[in-house]
């Protein structure tokens, strides 16, 4: 486990798991590796027996890299994680939908007749009762017993819905923080030509589909209400959006702790490398906002207290310049 949680040695084994490779096709499968990373990381895993180096006569002579018989034990250990961690979202993903839709009802009930987001916010509720049974019904055929999310999250959700109706700003802040990781994580790996089943694989392009209007929805009923919005409102929001978006970002995102450490046998220290305390990891989820900043931006709340709160949350970066334009630097985590 200690050698998987070091950065790009999953991603390393995964690339050698079709067959040997020379050092360039490496580099260039993993678009983002330095040549000085790859070369130590080869090194590492040649060392823990998991890939060996052929020197093939020439001319020209060539140097190839394949897994050894252990390394491919590893890229079945690699496989489960990735198999586990995935459905183990789409569980997730599921009982945040039904958070949602508890707040939207909430919201509805206090719109005034001819509204027209009381039509809108029925239609996406149909939408994400939908997504519901598409992704328990993805979790079941998995044959994976995961367990979503976490207990303290669990207990919290019959009452995260009032919020609707108390607050609908701060109940669409809650959706976007909610949607937008999933929605990136799923993004990534499609972009990344993760081998993905065909059924998990549909699941997520219906859902990336459906949710961009939900996503684009939130957007702009802040940006349409925000001025209605009092000083000290905004000025919480300053403070209170970034820490939103981090805390809903790790209950989503992050496995169930005893649960994955106990299935998979992982050391305490090698999961909070991964989750969300190595460097690699830490990008990773700062990776998840460019959209969120560039909002956070055009409602004013990246001022100087803002700036410094999103930074001590570490989940500050550049903004985004469009809607869902792709991180070429990302590396998708299966």
């Amino acid at each position: 486990m200690e050698i998987l949680a070091k950065p790009w040695n999953g991603l390393l084994i995964a690339a050698l798991a079709d067959g040997p490779a020379r050092f360039s096709e490496l580099l260039e499968r993993l678009n983002s590796i330095g040549d000085r990373m790859l070369s130590e990381r080869l090194k590492d895993l040649q060392r823990a027996g998991l890939v060996q180096r052929h020197v093939l006569p020439g001319p020209p002579v060539r140097v190839e890299y394949e897994l050894t018989a252990a390394g491919h034990g590893f890229r079945e250990v690699y496989d489960a994680i990735g198999r586990w961690r995935t459905i183990n979202t789409v569980k997730v993903g599921a009982a945040f939908e039904s958070i949602l839709i508890r707040g939207l009802m909430a919201f509805i009930m206090g719109l005034p007749n001819n509204s027209p987001e009381f039509r809108y916010a029925l239609h996406e509720m149909t939408e994400e009762c939908n997504h519901i049974q598409m992704f328990q019904e993805l979790v079941n055929r998995s044959g994976a017993d995961v367990p979503g999310m976490s207990p303290l999250f669990r207990r919290m959700a019959p009452f995260i819905g009032l919020v609707g109706h108390i607050s609908p700003s701060a109940f669409m802040a809650g959706i976007l923080a909610g949607e937008e990781p999933i929605d990136h994580f799923q993004k990534a790996l499609i972009r990344e030509g993760a081998d993905i089943p065909p059924a998990v694989l549909r699941t997520m392009q219906i859902h990336i589909a459906e949710e961009a209007r939900h996503i684009s929805w939130a957007n702009e009923f802040l940006k349409t209400h925000w001025s209605q919005r009092s000083w000290r409102f905004r000025a919480f929001a300053t403070v209170a959006f970034p820490v939103l978006l981090r805390y809903l970002a790790f209950e989503i995102m992050t496995p169930q702790k005893k649960a994955f450490m106990a299935e998979f046998d992982i050391p305490q220290s090698v999961f909070r490398e991964a989750f969300w305390r190595g460097p690699r990891a830490r990008q990773i989820m700062a990776g998840y906002f460019p959209e969120m900043r560039a909002l956070a931006g055009e409602l004013g709340l990246m001022n100087r207290v803002g700036r410094r709160i999103w930074k001590l949350c570490r989940i500050d970066g550049d903004a985004a310049r469009y809607r869902s334009a792709p991180d070429r630097e990302a590396i998708a985590i299966s």
